[in-house]
């Protein structure tokens, strides 16, 4: 009997998350306390929104909330045991995203991820950095001060072109 294509793909990302959840901790030493530390479930869901735009391929699909690109499905599955045997893709450019986050707390990862997350939303319309400035400080109001350095950054990292 052949196995459900949602059940293997739901395994395959879940054993991605493992071995993903493992680079943390060996690169950045990340442990993560998902059940106590909301800080560590927020850093987490932003690791993984960032590393899909260095190749990782979670499989998660992301949406805009209060505190930038967020995961429902990455929740869910991030609360369950997960196998951290399986390998990263190759495709991944791990070096290039630890450039980028090591380092970096959480306040700059949801500023970061929530630039990258308004300029993919509008760079069809020709998105500039000021609109991204403008739509970070309307929505995120406390990061004014954080958000022309983390822009620059991302421009320094390829993430936004602008």
């Amino acid at each position: 009997m052949a196995i459900p294509a949602s059940v293997r793909e739901e395994a395959e990302r879940r054993g991605r998350l493992g071995a993903f959840v493992s680079f943390l901790k060996k690169e950045l030493g990340c442990e993560f306390k998902i059940h106590e530390s909301f800080e560590d479930r927020l850093r987490l869901q932003k690791y993984v929104y960032l590393a899909d735009r260095y190749g990782l391929k979670s499989g998660y699909d992301f949406d805009m909330y209060l505190r930038g690109p967020y995961s429902p499905k990455l929740a869910e599955d991030y609360y369950k045991p997960f196998d951290v045997e399986n390998a990263l893709p190759v495709e991944f450019r791990s070096q290039d995203f630890i450039e980028l986050v090591a380092g970096k707390d959480a306040k700059w990862l949801e500023i970061a991820a929530s630039a990258v997350s308004v300029y993919e939303y509008n760079r069809e319309k020709g998105v500039t950095r000021e609109d991204i400035v403008n739509i970070l400080k309307e929505i995120k109001p406390w990061a004014e001060n954080y958000v022309d350095k983390i822009i620059d950054d991302l421009i320094k990292a390829n993430l936004i072109r602008l």
